[in-house]
């Protein structure tokens, strides 16, 4: 299974798009928030279920903050990040993260890609699509799974 995820997309849909098409063919694709109206817009341009979450720039979004993905026997919580203090340490992310019993967590918010393991627990933040922080370059994540298990990458947008 490949789960293709994004985030912090921003209104840019013309990267957007490039990043799904450069995905190559997933099985899943997440957006992270911030702009989740892109979501929405480009779920229906491409006739596929687009999973999202709210950011704290969606306000008036009727989408959930949060959402628990089940993938092949994973449990994947997925948010912006927000509302857990991302931007300045992981402690209430990782906290979240036990509390649900998460095998992988999927957040945003810093637009900074990471990916990193904390007590068997696999975190991925994709960076942002639509406006990088760290890098000139948009990116975002792929997490292919097999056997049970989890094996993510962020990639780098070409521009």
């Amino acid at each position: 299974m490949r789960i293709g995820v994004m985030s912090d997309t921003h209104g840019h849909l013309a990267t957007a798009r490039r990043a799904i098409k450069d995905m190559g063919n997933v099985d899943v694709l997440v957006h992270l928030g911030d702009y989740c109206h892109d979501a929405v817009l480009l779920s229906a341009e491409l006739q596929r279920e687009i999973i999202s979450v709210k950011g704290n720039c969606d306000f008036s979004s009727s989408i959930p903050a949060e959402q628990i993905i089940e993938a092949e026997g994973l449990r994947i919580y997925a948010t912006h990040g927000h509302q857990h203090g991302v931007k300045w340490d992981h402690d209430g992310i990782i906290d979240k993260a036990r509390d649900l019993k998460a095998d992988v967590v999927l957040f945003g918010h810093s637009h900074v890609a990471e990916i990193f393991a904390d007590n068997g627990i696999l975190f991925i933040n994709p960076g942002s699509i639509g406006e990088p922080r760290g890098s000139d370059t948009p990116s975002y994540a792929i997490i292919e799974i097999r056997n049970g298990k989890a094996y993510p990458y962020i990639v780098a947008l070409s521009l």
